[in-house]
């Protein structure tokens, strides 16, 4: 089991302050109904969390996410695939299912931490480019 760092550590909500997150309750036990994690007014507030905690946000994204490369290395040392080319998923949908996938779950994400800062379509782009090039390299 992977040990947690420092810069985790720091951020980490209990249940009582993911509840408190604009936005980020997961039902509300009077009407059933799930988060409201589209409201631009939660957004703008969960924006002012963000830019508070953004150097622990930062430093955890770097800290607990393995390298590209490492992933790529790890998943051929396993003869498993690394590229959505590889299952027959084309590009495009990788590329949609970044920009919509925050919705999947009711709870906060990579993706919908994209969405709060308007980036969700820079980065799709980005890892479009991308897997287009690695598709190339074969």
């Amino acid at each position: 089991m992977p040990q947690h760092r420092k810069g985790a550590e720091s951020i980490r909500l209990g249940t009582e302050d993911k509840n408190k997150l604009p936005g980020c309750r997961r039902r509300n036990p009077e009407t059933g109904t799930g988060m409201r994690k589209n409201n631009i007014e939660q957004r703008n507030q969960r924006l002012q969390i963000i830019e508070k905690r953004w150097e622990d946000i930062r430093h955890t994204i770097e800290e607990q996410l393995p390298a590209t490369e490492q992933l790529i290395a790890l998943l051929q040392s396993l003869d498993a695939p690394y590229c959505p080319c590889q299952i027959g998923l084309p590009i495009e949908m990788v590329q949609e299912g970044i920009e919509v996938g925050k919705e999947v779950r009711n709870r906060y994400t990579l993706l919908q931490l994209l969405w709060d800062l308007g980036l969700e379509e820079t980065y799709s782009k980005q890892i479009r480019a991308w897997l287009e090039e690695l598709e190339k390299r074969g």
